[in-house]
C-alpha cells in the first residue's frame, strides 16, 4: 500500500567514463550538495527507508545517476533551479579539492534519518552565519 516517485538527478563529467571510484566521490559530494538540502523541501520520510537512501547512484557511461531524491523538487521552478545550482556548486568544489563527506563526518545517517536539525546545522557550518 506504498507507492513512490524518484527524481534523479544525472551528472555528467565526461564521455565513456568507466571510473566507479569518480562516481562515488560524486555522489558523496552530492550527498551533502543535495541530499542534506532536500530534507529542508521534503517531508517525505518514508520514501527514504526503502528508497533514496544516502550514496545511491547509478553508473552512467557520461558520470553518474544520482539517486537519493524525491521527485518533491519538481514541484517548482525554484526548486528545479535550485537543485541545478547546487549541483554546480558541489562540482566546483569537488574540483576546489573540498571532500565535503571527509569534513562532515556522518552525513549518510543524518540523510537516512531524515535528520533535518542536523542538515541545517552542517549547512550552516558550511556557508555561515547568513545560511536560512
Amino acid at each position: 500500500p506504498f507507492r513512490t516517485a524518484s527524481g534523479h538527478v544525472h551528472l555528467g563529467w565526461k564521455e565513456n567514463s568507466n571510473d566507479f571510484g569518480e562516481a562515488i566521490a560524486v555522489t558523496k559530494q552530492m550527498d551533502f550538495f543535495l541530499g542534506l538540502e532536500s530534507l529542508l523541501w521534503d517531508n517525505d520520510t518514508e520514501r527514504r527507508k526503502l528508497y533514496g537512501r544516502a550514496g545511491c547512484f547509478r553508473p552512467k557511461h557520461y558520470g553518474c545517476e544520482y539517486r537519493v531524491l524525491s521527485n518533491a523538487w519538481l514541484k517548482s521552478e525554484e526548486l528545479s533551479r535550485k537543485v541545478y545550482r547546487l549541483a554546480s556548486k558541489g562540482f566546483e568544489a569537488l574540483v576546489r579539492g573540498e571532500y565535503l563527506w571527509e569534513k562532515y563526518d556522518g552525513i549518510e545517517t543524518v540523510i537516512n534519518n531524515s535528520d533535518k536539525n542536523e542538515a541545517k546545522r552542517m549547512l550552516k557550518d558550511y556557508y555561515g552565519a547568513g545560511y536560512v
